[in-house]
């Protein structure tokens, strides 16, 4: 067996050694510590795409992935920057370490004069290696008065254009390392994946209220006038059938089921196009809508209003009544209620939507997993900057009830 040299034991020879031994070990450390950084990571990103996945909550969101990348990129600033609609400016909607009242309210411009609107427009990540005053963006006035001298920011894709941009910094020279530009682009993607789910879901539901609109339209000005048209036509026959009682009583009874034919058509008309552009369109909706269910389904159902509640934006009005249209259904299918209380009300600034069933109730507070009904109205609701809440009635059965915010309130 071959064997090295004979180590002659001198202090020179033990130093090497021991030298040897330190860079080994270094070695073995740093790459161990390279492992369980990335391990970390992918766990960390494992556990955001399942947030993503699970919850439409953007703002939620966003403050996660800004938490993981200042926890594991051991940075003291992050920020989530919004292009706005205008295209010329980005809202700092998320972020840490910022001074206070800055995230929700600071914008920076958009052009390449500033980091982030460099980043918007590059194929790549931007990195900033150098002290941030030294002039290579100007327009990076956040940036520059936190003292940033080195960071890495990544495009935010959207649907058809960026949503922003994300960045991690730091107030000492760094070098970020290609895991940490993968870490922090891994974020980013999965912001993008939920912002163009949820833009591709509002478009889908803006196209379907749009065929519901042109349908009940449709049903409005031509079924139904036709049938009024026919029910004319033949009130004149009737008149005419004097000499045969026994057919002028079959034509008469041909008129009533003319007559309910009609109501039916109205009624489908109205189902498809609920709510008519007007401060006081909802509540004739929903009135119109508790005396629909009674008919249809052979139940009791109550319209409470105390104080009239003015909604003139026609969509969130709408929205509102897709919401308690879909309560009542579920009461009366799943819940197999007999009583339904519909009621609209207004405590200061906000308005609420609440739907009372006296129906079979509920094992808890909402269902483990919630069937497309219940996502279709969490997705109404937070499309008009509201919230839904279910839970069990105080007596029995369920409430379904919607919060809109002022802002999304028409005047009066």
């Amino acid at each position: 067996m071959k064997t090295g040299p004979p180590i002659d034991g001198s202090a020179g020879e033990i130093r090497s050694l021991r030298a040897q031994l330190e860079r080994y070990r270094a070695l073995v450390e740093s790459q161990t510590g390279t492992l369980e950084n990335r391990a970390c990571r992918q766990r960390a990103l494992t556990a955001l795409r399942q947030r993503a996945l699970q919850s439409r909550d953007l703002a939620a969101l966003l403050n996660d992935g800004v938490s993981k990348v200042v926890s594991l990129l051991n940075v003291p600033f992050c920020e989530v920057l919004e292009l706005q609609p205008d295209e010329q400016s980005l809202l700092l909607r998320a972020g840490a370490g910022w001074r206070e009242g800055l995230v929700g309210h600071a914008t920076v411009t958009a052009c390449r004069r500033s980091h982030g609107g460099l980043t918007l427009v590059s194929a790549g990540p931007v990195l900033i290696q150098h002290p941030i005053n030294e002039g290579r963006f100007p327009g990076s006035t956040l940036l520059s008065a936190h003292g940033i001298m080195s960071g890495v920011s990544v495009v935010i894709r959207g649907r058809g254009k960026p949503y922003g941009v994300l960045g991690a910094y730091a107030q000492t020279s760094r070098e970020f390392a290609d895991d940490d530009v993968f870490f922090v682009q891994a974020v980013a993607d999965t912001i993008a994946a939920t912002v163009q789910r949820t833009a591709l879901e509002e478009e889908l539901l803006i196209i379907s209220d749009r065929e519901r609109q042109r349908i009940g339209q449709d049903l409005h000005d031509g079924l139904c006038q036709q049938l009024a048209g026919i029910e004319f036509r033949h009130a004149v026959l009737v008149q005419e059938l004097t000499d045969d009682p026994r057919i002028q009583a079959e034509a008469l009874k041909l008129s009533e089921l003319l007559r309910d034919a009609m109501q039916q058509a109205r009624m489908l008309a109205h189902g498809w196009l609920p709510v008519r552009s007007e401060p006081r369109g909802l509540m004739a909706a929903l009135e119109a809508l508790a005396v629909a269910s009674e008919k249809l389904f052979n139940i009791s159902c109550r319209w409470e209003c105390p104080r009239p509640v003015f909604v003139a934006d026609a969509t969130v009005a709408t929205h509102l009544y897709r919401i308690a249209q879909e309560a009542i259904s579920n009461a009366v299918k799943h819940g197999r209620a007999k009583t339904i209380i519909i009621a609209l009300v207004q405590a200061g600034p906000d308005v609420t939507l609440t739907i009372t069933d006296d129906g079979c109730g509920m094992a808890g507070n909402r269902p483990a997993v919630k069937g497309m009904g219940l996502r279709i109205m969490d997705y109404r609701a937070e499309v008009v900057g509201g919230s839904v809440q279910i839970g069990a009635a105080p007596n029995r059965g369920t409430f379904v009830s919607c919060t809109i915010k002022c802002h999304k309130l028409g005047d009066r």
